[in-house]
């Protein structure tokens, strides 16, 4: 493997987490609010989802070029939200691995969304969310409509080399990638009905997509609590000494206590109506309007059992 020094990025940093194991943490200030990862397999490269706009994408591959010292050969979607996909265009060269919910998912929503970031929607788009960030006075509300700007600025820039690129290799509960360093995708559900986590067994560590969140509102409007709880479990019982998650920095399994804790919060608050009914460690969490929208998805829900 290579020993080649670390690659410069600016929409994303790389953390290195293990042996020819790296984070790609991403940074929101630039429009980047998920995290990537790269592994480097012997025989192969792995990309591990590949961010919300192209330019990050593009830095991601060439990051996994400088880290290595080849080119990747593979990359894996952990599920089908637009955060995590859109740059695969970046890698249409390589074979794309994926639940087959995980490709419905970005076959299904994957061509209006692309519409909407086009010519004079996405330019009108864009001008909204700068007005409603202009306006808006709540500190950690106005900071998630900063990062929804740079990321629409950044596709609008690059509009027509958007394209729709979802898994062309499907899975189902478990798949060993076939490399000289053993690898596996491991499916879950919870926060989506089909998430998929990457395990690297002899570094310990797991990237759990966005089955773990640190720092940032997870969103439960695609998912159902009572998977995640069950996918939460997973985690504890392979036991990582590391866990990479799909949005914050890099943390132990204390994460995944963290996140049922969310969780219990989230229920507990349905019959409240903002930010105040959750305990205060949670009130400072990046990416506010996920817990609105949790709230109406709770709900909504609520509504439709009773």
């Amino acid at each position: 493997m290579s020993s080649t020094p670390g690659p410069r990025t600016q929409r994303f940093r790389i953390v290195p987490v293990g042996r020819g194991v790296w984070a790609a943490i991403g940074n929101r200030a630039l429009g980047v609010p998920s995290n990537a990862g790269i592994v480097d397999l012997d025989s192969a490269v792995l990309i591990i989802d590949s961010f919300p706009t192209l330019q990050a994408a593009m830095e991601l591959r060439m990051a996994a070029r400088v880290l290595t010292g080849r080119d990747p050969s593979v990359l894996v979607n952990t599920h089908w939200h637009f955060d995590h996909w859109l740059g695969n265009v970046v890698f249409s060269d390589l074979d794309i691995f994926g639940t087959v919910a995980t490709r419905d998912g970005i076959l299904e929503s994957g061509p209006a969304f692309l519409e909407s970031l086009r010519g004079d929607p996405g330019e009108h788009a864009s001008e909204l969310i700068q007005a409603r960030w202009e306006r808006e006075e709540r500190p950690w509300y106005k900071e998630e409509l900063g990062v929804e700007n740079v990321a629409r600025q950044d596709l609008y820039e690059m509009y027509r080399a958007l394209q729709l690129r979802a898994p062309n290799q499907t899975f189902a509960t478990r798949f060993r990638l076939p490399a000289t360093r053993s690898l596996w995708f491991v499916e879950v559900a919870g926060h989506t009905r089909s998430d998929t986590m990457v395990f690297v067994p002899d570094a310990e560590i797991l990237f759990a997509g966005d089955i773990v969140s640190v720092g940032v509102h997870p969103s439960i409007a695609s998912g159902r609590i009572d998977q995640w709880r069950d996918a939460l479990a997973g985690v504890e019982k392979i036991a990582p000494g590391k866990v990479v998650p799909g949005h914050g920095s890099v943390c132990d399994l204390t994460a995944c206590a963290d996140m049922r804790d969310y969780l219990a919060a989230m229920e507990r608050a349905i019959e409240g109506s903002d930010l105040s009914e959750l305990p205060e460690r949670f009130r400072t969490w990046l990416s506010p309007s996920i817990f609105d929208q949790n709230l109406r998805c709770l709900r909504s829900a609520r509504t439709i059992t009773d």
